[in-house]
Parts: structure tokens; sequence; C-alpha cells
């Protein structure tokens, strides 16, 4: 399990869900991405306290795992970096903050653990998965078996409805219509009688054009039966592959997953809500608060006005060459390649935007070749979210018109930074350049060219994707709704706002306990606001709940209410909190379908990118089968 952090400066936030168990071991990822230079050239540790002791552990590419001494029992503990450099003349040591963490209580203990199995049990248990396969192709060969009756039972229709029209003695259904043999050729007088060295006479012509529509019919009818019985032999086959294929589902953001069935649709999937501040709000500094879902804003789109939330499924290969590259002026050759002509000035061009804010590794490979020898031809590098950039490729000397694969820095590592995109400059002066067989991949071992498979839906809401604390607003596609848990709540000028009778400088709005939760967090966009805090006049913004209704007091040294209320006028105050009962929407979610591939990625373009999506997907049973073996010989089973 991975927890993200951020870190500016000196100060430590936690970016994504944290929830942890005692027992655990080697299982709790910390990766902290540094936002700012002046942690470059640092050695950095992180620091964990707990019960008055605390842990030190280096960071390695910048994350570690949390130590199991944190992990012993349930409680708390507290968690910070700090980086220091080697140098005595110019001695540098920035330390974090502390962020508390909570451990909830795990089902291990000690003692609790049970012995290891014996080999003959992981026999046992590889049988019985052996034997779940072969029930899967039981049912894929009685799905078989249906096909063979339904093909039949359709031929022995069709040979019914033939025998039926002929008990009528249509003679233009029969084979005599053509009786005898002319040695002459022969010109047709109307239509239906044929040029050929047959006599037909014109009554019989005109029998065979009129009964023309009963061989239509039985076509048709043919036909009719053969879609009936195919849908109906459809639906058994979904019925059983549903049975006998197995489906997991995996949580997280952005997801990979490697043991899907290639083709298969996506059976389940629920994208979550996230909502982000970049800063600290407060009334003299509203910070906006930023939330799933890009706002259509394009009068002439039939959404306008809507919240967009791009689904995109794809392979292993990430980058879409048959798109991008004609875009960019590139010309598709016979081969599959791309050419482009030279040009006195080199053509610039992003070439891949990381989109789905991807925090890992990336791997890049392509072929090129140029016209002349000799050539600085194609510079690619990688631009980082901060502002640098580091060169991947620089072609050199190559050899005229030959496939040129380049070895250097294939792989990407973006170490203390995340990758915002990859560049490329290409036909430099008389150098025109050829290119094929683009990828790039979050699988560092891939080593041959796989073409991009996926696409993107658009998900069109009324409303952003929100999430405060542990709750989040999310679509739900196997039951086509969209679910709010969190509310959103405007303060303007005509809001009402009063005095807290016996509290100076304190006045109040309130909300309908219906709509707010006890005790839940909220966001602003004016201020810091803390829940639970009823009647304590030394906090500025705090929410409260009563029997009656949920209070929102704001605290301010001469603030009164009409000041106040002409405030909100030019900056309202916008909230977001937690509903008492969360809240249902029917919208139509669209369909993804699983790449014809041995990767699946799924990601989502929208400028906040969701804090989680769960996907529910057909297992590849060969797949798990291979894992669970190289598991059972991993622990010195037999297999």
């Amino acid at each position: 399990m991975i927890f993200n952090f951020n870190i500016t400066n000196d100060s430590l936030s936690l970016n994504s869900d944290f929830a942890a168990y005692s027992g655990n071991e080697n299982y709790y990822l910390c990766k902290f991405n540094f936002l700012s230079s002046d942690w470059q050239g640092l050695s950095k540790f992180a620091v964990f306290t707990f019960n008055d002791t605390a842990v030190s552990v280096p960071l390695a590419d910048d994350e570690c795992m949390v130590p199991a001494q944190v992990l012993n029992q349930s409680g708390s503990f507290y968690l910070g970096v700090f980086g220091t450099n080697a140098s005595e003349e110019d001695f540098r040591r920035i330390s974090t903050g502390l962020i508390c963490l909570s451990v909830g209580e795990g089902a291990y203990t000690e003692g609790s653990a049970p012995s290891a199995p014996a080999p003959d049990m992981w026999e046992i248990y590889l049988a019985s998965v052996q034997d779940y396969v072969a029930q899967a192709q039981k049912s894929a060969e009685s799905s078989a078996s249906a096909a063979e009756i339904a093909k039949n039972e359709a031929e022995s229709a069709y040979s019914n409805i033939i025998s039926a029209l002929e008990d009528y003695d249509i003679p233009g259904f029969m084979e005599n219509v053509l009786k005898k043999d002319n040695a002459e050729e022969y010109t047709p007088s109307a239509d239906f009688n044929p040029a050929t060295k047959k006599y037909v006479d014109e009554a019989n012509a005109d029998t065979l054009e009129s009964s023309k529509s009963y061989t239509d019919a039985a076509a048709n009818a043919e036909a009719a039966a053969r879609e009936a019985k195919d849908a109906e032999l459809e639906g058994e086959i979904d019925t059983l592959k549903s049975k006998s294929i197995p489906h997991t589902t995996v949580s997280g953001y952005p997801l990979t997953v490697n043991d899907h069935l290639e083709g298969e649709s996506v059976t389940n999937y629920k994208v979550y809500g996230y909502s982000y501040q970049s800063g600290e709000p407060t009334s003299d500094n509203p910070i906006e608060i930023q939330s799933v879902g890009d706002l259509v804003t394009d009068t002439s789109s039939e959404y306008y006005g809507k919240y967009d939330v791009p689904v995109t499924v794809c392979g292993k290969n990430l980058f879409d060459m048959e798109t991008i590259l004609p875009e960019q002026g590139w010309v598709k050759q016979d081969d599959g390649s791309y050419y482009v002509e030279k040009s006195s000035t080199p053509y610039q061009q992003i070439l891949w935007e990381n989109t789905e804010n991807y925090t890992g590794k990336l791997k890049i490979l392509f072929k090129v070749k140029y016209s002349m020898d000799n050539k600085n031809g194609c510079y690619l590098w990688v631009n980082y979210t901060d502002g640098t950039y580091s060169t991947v490729y620089c072609v050199g000397t190559v050899v005229a018109n030959t496939w040129y694969y380049p070895e250097s820095s294939r792989t990407i590592t973006a170490s203390n930074k995340i990758v915002q995109n990859i560049s490329w400059a290409y036909g430099t002066g008389p150098a025109s350049t050829w290119v094929k067989d683009i990828i790039i991949t979050k699988d560092l071992t891939a080593t041959e060219y796989e073409q991009y498979s996926g696409e993107t839906k658009h998900i069109y809401l009324d409303a952003p994707l929100r999430k405060v604390g542990d709750y989040a607003d999310y679509v739900d596609f196997e039951n086509q709704k969209v679910v709010r848990n969190v509310i959103y709540a405007k303060f303007g000028q005509t809001s009402s706002w009063s005095t807290l009778s016996g509290y100076e400088n304190l006045i109040v709005t309130t909300i309908s306990n219906s709509l707010i939760g006890e005790g839940y967090p909220c966001l602003s966009n004016i201020s810091n606001f803390e829940p639970g805090k009823y009647s304590d006049s030394t906090y500025t913004g705090l929410t409260s709940w009563t029997a009656a209704r949920a209070t929102i007091m704001w605290r301010e040294d001469g603030i009164t209410v009409d000041a106040f209320k002409e405030r909100l006028a030019t900056t309202p105050m916008f909230i977001i909190c937690i509903r008492a009962t969360p809240s249902e929407e029917p919208i139509t979610v669209p369909e993804l379908s699983a790449p014809n591939s041995a990767g699946m990625n799924v990601s989502s373009g929208t400028t906040i990118s969701p804090s989680s999506i769960d996907l529910t997907y057909y297992q590849d049973i060969n797949k798990v089968i291979t894992n669970l073996t190289n598991a059972i010989l991993a622990q010195g089973g037999n297999v």
C-alpha cells in the first residue's frame, strides 16, 4: 500500500488517505514528492517517532517503508523528514514539521501467526486451482456445444420453410422453370429472362418474377431465425462466462493491471472525487477549492456548463502514434513509419503529456533514420513540473537511410520530480527524418513495440466530484448513478448572519442538520474550519452541531453583520462538508473496454485527478495460475 506525501520547503503534507493497522511489516510504502528545489543535493531521511522513540530511515529514490517498530501496536506516531549535506564549509540541514498518523488495531499479534504450510498443502491448493480451471474449460466447451446445436436448429428451420413453400407448388420456385436447352443465343424480352442458352417462356418468366417475393421471404425468415438463436446463445454464453471466469477489483490512482483477460469489457468501475487548495485560505487571501471535473466552457457544446470527467483505458503503450504524429505533420509511409521533410529550423513539439499525474518511472523506445550522414537530427528531453528538464536522446552520427535504435537513457527516472511532458525537436538542417515503433510505458522491462490500444470515455456531471476527509462523491458505472457524500454551500451578501448572544466579535449562520453530519471536517475558500468547537470564541471560522442545526461561526475583532455581508458581496464564502445522508442522482455512465494487450492502464485527464478509481474486471486464469505457481515455488512447494 502506498501513501503519498508532498514537501514544499520545510512543510510536509499528506497527499493521500492514510489507514494503517498494527502487525504489518514491509507493506506500507511512503513516497515523498519534493516540490521545491532547496532539497536538491541533500541526503534525506524520514523520522518515525513513537513512545518517545525516534527511528530514522534513509530515503532511497525518495521513498521508504514504514518501519515495523512503529506498527507493533495500535496508537499513533509522528512523521517528519530532514535532509542534510556532507559539506563542512557550507553545512545545510532542512527539517520539516511533524504530522500525526494513526495506527488501528490489526489482526496479527505475536504468537498468532500460523506456521508455514507443508509443501503437500501447497500441492493441494494448486490442485484446487487447477480443478477450478477445468470447470472453466468445461463451461467453454459447453458453450461451443450450444453453438453447434443452435446452428443445426437454424438449418432445420430453413429446411422446413423451403419444404412448406414447395408444398404450394409455386412454379417460380421449382427447378423445372428452365425447361429446355437451346443452342442459339437468346435475348431476353423482360426482366428475369436470362440471356443464356436456356429457353424460358414468357409465362414462366412472369411466374419466376412473382415468386421472387417468396424466395426473399424464405431468406429473411432464415436470417431472422439465426439472429434470434444467436441472441439467445449469446445470452447463455455471457451467463456461463460470468460464472466461470473470475473477477477481481483493484483500487488506486492511476491504475495499472497486468492480469486482465484481453478484450473483455470492464464489468464495473467507480471514480472517486478529490478536493484541493493550493495554499492556506484566509479572509484576505481566498483560495479556490478545486475538485474533480473540468467545467465545459464551449458554448457550442451540448455539455456546456457541465463538468467533464474523462476516463482513459489503454494498453501497455501510453503513446498514441497513429493520432499524435499526423497532428504534428508527419506523413505515414507504407512500412508503418512516419516521415517529415527537412526544415531550416527544427520542429519542436510535445510528444507526450503526463495528464494522469503519474509520479513513477517511464521507459521510451523508438526507431529513427535520416536521409544524410552525421546529422544531429533528433533531440528528446523531459520537462519536470518544477521547471527543470533533462535530455533523454540526442542522436548523433548515424548511417544514412538506415534505421537507428537509440541506446542511451531509455528509462526516465524522475527522482524527486514529477514529469510534466516529454518533448522533442526533429528535422533539423538538411536531414529529412523517419520514425517508427514509438512506445512509452510504465513497464521498465518492455523491449518490443506494442501498438497503442486505448479509448477515452467522458462522464458529464452537473457538479464536480468533491472530497472532504475520508468522504468522497463518486460515480458508479454498474448502478448508473453518482453518489454525493459532500454538500456544497455558498454564503453571499443575502445570507442570513446574526450576532451570537453573549459572545463578543462573533457572528453565526446555520445549515439544517439534515444536510450536514456531526463533527465532520469542512473546507472553505476563506478560512480553515475546525469541527466540534461549539461556543469557543477563540476560534475564527468554526462549525458546530446541535440537535436542530449545524452552525457556521465567524470570529473577528470588531466584526459586524453588515460589514461581513458587504465583504461577502465581492468575495462569497464557499464551504464543502459532509452530508448527514448521501444523495444519489441517476446518470448515464459509459462502458469501458479492456485493451487487446498485455497490460491495462486507467487514468483521468481532469485538472484535479481522482483520489481513487475502483476497477472490477475479468481475470486471465492462465496469468493467475502462473502467479500462483511462482508463489508456491518461492515458498518451497512442489508444482
